[in-house]
């Protein structure tokens, strides 16, 4: 007679573990709704970048008392003495002169144009580029295209005086003549005459606004570069997401930043009673199995 074998009962040691398993594989899969202790980063992205009477933004800037994870890359900012805000753009330092975070618009110009005791004027003159990934032309802007180290020219309605620049951005007797051309407005053959008779050329950024003062007084371009240039801070499809989840984190009373700097998973911080939490702002599709973020 064959006698069937029955594999023997599993014991209640195995079976408490199969369960404390299945528990943990279906609490990952519940909103996460932990406090999160470890730098307490709703606080610290609470709190605005401000410099100065024209600079107070949050995301995407960070610097000063906001670290890294509160905002994005390329957007640090520097406050030197407590009222001038710097940053740096493809390894320029750009003098940072405001920022509205309504239009997310920024008034910036080189600091190399703010200084007035060079003796040659035509070095601290270079190129002005963007990093296009992160900033893009506000409209109105005028491109110049400045040459130094001309012949005599007569050109005198593009002339400027280079060198020993003052603070009202006259020349003194140390300077010497240099030209600009306005972008679209001088015509081929000045471009061209500058172009051949000059050793070197620049192009820079105004405001479309600063061409009759540039027109009635080329002295006055100095004074001109100083006063800036406004670029947009959204300026890819990207960017412009994470900015309009940040307004719908702070209309829901959190703050925004980065639960993960590695990752870079852009975050909604709610504080409750119950501590900081991870949170969705309302209007948004929620993602991760975050939370709603409560009405504070």
């Amino acid at each position: 007679m064959a006698f069937i074998h029955f594999p023997p009962a599993p014991s209640s040691g195995f079976c408490t573990i199969i369960f404390v398993l299945a528990l943990l594989i279906r609490i990952n899969h519940l909103p996460v709704c932990m406090p999160q202790q470890q730098n307490n980063r709703y606080n610290d992205c609470y709190r605005n970048f401000q410099c100065g009477t024209d600079v107070n933004v949050s995301f995407p800037f960070w610097g000063g008392s906001r670290p890294n994870y509160c905002g994005s890359l390329g957007y640090q900012l520097n406050c030197i003495d407590g009222d001038v805000a710097e940053m740096e753009i493809l390894s320029q330092t750009f003098r940072v002169l405001a920022i509205d975070p309504e239009t997310k618009v920024a008034r910036i110009t080189r600091k190399k144009f703010m200084d007035d005791d060079d003796a040659d004027c035509a070095s601290k003159y270079h190129n002005t580029t963007l990093d296009f990934a992160l900033f893009s032309y506000a409209p109105g802007i005028v491109n110049l295209t400045l040459y130094f180290h001309c012949p005599n020219l007569n050109k005198s309605s593009l002339k400027f005086k280079c060198g020993g620049i003052n603070s009202t951005g006259s020349g003194t007797s140390s300077a010497s003549d240099a030209y600009f051309v306005i972008s679209n407005t001088s015509g081929d053959s000045s471009t061209s005459m500058l172009s051949s008779s000059c050793g070197r050329s620049v192009q820079v950024s105004t405001m479309g606004s600063a061409i009759r003062e540039l027109t009635d007084n080329p002295s006055s371009l100095p004074k001109v570069l100083k006063e800036g240039f406004d670029v947009s801070y959204v300026a890819s499809a990207a960017s412009r997401t994470d900015v309009e989840f940040c307004l719908n984190c702070s209309a829901s009373g959190g703050t925004c930043g980065y639960s993960d700097t590695a990752v870079k998973s852009l975050t909604c911080f709610s504080s409750s009673v119950k501590g900081t939490y991870l949170c969705t702002p309302k209007n948004k599709v929620p993602s991760s199995s975050l939370p709603v973020c409560p009405t504070q």
